[in-house]
């Protein structure tokens, strides 16, 4: 838990026994009014405490998830040598293999197959020239007449 969590659960529980504390002493000062205003001769009043409902704790299980078992093919040994296929989708999967077609329709070639001496040479960066322009273009022709 963090300090933060802890000082308020902390600030919290102080609360709630200053809370306890005062209705303890306005039951005391309730009861002792009562038995202050009662004649000598009639039974003094009980003031009993608030019920208290407990439910029984419930438990919840968590959620188990039982996965279906696998089973991995095991070489089968046989008194006579011969050969056999224990897994008929590995047969199925071999029989299938068949090569990829090695032109396709489309003009793209796809970037794996492209050769490094295929690829186009870049174009040179350019060098940006900034020119600051002054306030006089030409220095030295501004005349200044005065008649």
């Amino acid at each position: 838990m963090s300090i933060a969590s802890t000082t308020s659960l902390l600030v919290a529980a102080l609360d709630l026994h200053l809370v306890q504390d005062v209705i303890g002493a306005i039951r005391a000062a309730d009861a002792a009014e009562a038995v202050a205003k009662a004649s000598p001769f009639a039974p003094v009043p009980t003031i009993e405490s608030p019920r208290h409902i407990h439910p029984d704790p419930i438990y919840v299980h968590p959620r188990v998830i039982h996965p279906d078992p696998r089973y991995a093919p095991r070489p089968i040994v046989h008194c006579e040598p011969h050969v056999e296929q224990t897994n008929t989708r590995l047969a199925l999967i071999e029989s299938s293999d068949k090569p990829a077609p090695a032109h396709s329709n489309c003009p793209i070639q796809p970037p794996w197959a492209v050769l490094p001496y295929q690829t186009p040479a870049k174009p040179p960066a350019q060098i940006k020239i900034v020119l600051y322009r002054t306030d006089i273009l030409t220095k030295g022709t501004l005349l200044d007449v005065f008649i």
